[in-house]
């Protein structure tokens, strides 16, 4: 098929850096789009995410399909989902085409401190533009600099995704309305897991938890040693605050250190 050559040869040469201009792979996208060959797919692969592994993760797809893969990127058809309770970073670039309904793209700006690896809570996303992307027209975001959220008009839209190889080892989670950051995805889905796990025994509370939470403060990876400290923030007892009392002083992260003190002070109060 010219169309799938002829993309696949844009895209390697773009997100290989060796100068290939965006407008090039947009409208490479877009006749692919408009040949149409791969709408059957959704429909033969939809058992291929009932069960899967990852459901819990947060996504905005409500399924999706790997059409191409390259080196350095995917082409994914998705069925896109009703937007997230939370806006969620992409660190990488990609080109979103709508196939049978429009979509709204909205775009954030990042403030001047952000950086994608580091932790911490003294940052904030600013809303730029809102557009509306018609169908089988192809839109470029650069996930790197921006956060690109999107926005069906109409259920059971189908979408054309190409996606780089993520840049960074994690995605930030910001809240819709203050637009500050409440937590950040690994892009490891192991770790991302026991985000979710440490979140859960926090939500139940009970003392038998704080063994296994106690544990995750010593984890390699920064967000999960957050995710337990928001954790142990709702548990009660001598031995949870003995821990934040730990973390507040010895966490190499100086925001982690800042949210045990800040779990310390709202036990108290409470």
């Amino acid at each position: 098929m010219a169309e799938k050559a002829e993309l696949s040869g844009c895209v390697d040469k773009f997100f290989s850096n060796r100068g290939e201009d965006f407008g090039d792979v947009i409208s490479a996208l877009e006749r692919y789009a408009r040949h149409g060959h791969y709408l059957n797919t959704l429909e033969s692969h939809i058992q291929e995410f009932i069960g899967n592994p990852l459901h819990e993760l947060p996504t905005v797809d409500a399924s999706r399909v790997v059409l191409e893969l390259g080196d350095k990127w995917s082409l994914l058809l998705a069925n896109q989902g009703s937007p997230t309770q939370q806006l969620y970073s992409q660190p990488f670039r990609g080109f979103i085409c709508p196939i049978n309904h429009p979509l709204t793209i909205s775009r954030y700006s990042y403030s001047d401190e952000w950086k994608p690896d580091v932790l911490g809570q003294d940052i904030r996303v600013q809303p730029c533009t809102q557009t509306t992307i018609q169908p089988l027209s192809a839109c470029y975001f650069d996930g790197r600099k921006e956060l690109v959220d999107v926005a069906i008009t109409a259920e059971s839209t189908a979408v054309l995704k190409l996606f780089e190889v993520p840049t960074a080892p994690m995605e930030w989670a910001f809240d819709r309305t203050s637009h500050t950051p409440t937590g950040v995805i690994a892009a490891d889905p192991s770790a991302t897991r026991r985000q979710y796990i440490l979140k859960v025994l926090g939500e139940i509370g009970s003392a038998t938890s704080i063994s296994h939470i106690e544990r995750a403060c010593k984890d390699d990876l920064h967000y999960v040693r957050w995710a337990a400290v928001q954790a142990l923030g709702k548990l009660s007892g001598e031995k949870a605050l003995g821990v934040l009392e730990e973390m507040s002083h010895q966490d190499p992260q100086v925001a982690i250190r800042s949210a045990a003190k800040e779990a310390i002070r709202n036990s108290a109060r409470n």
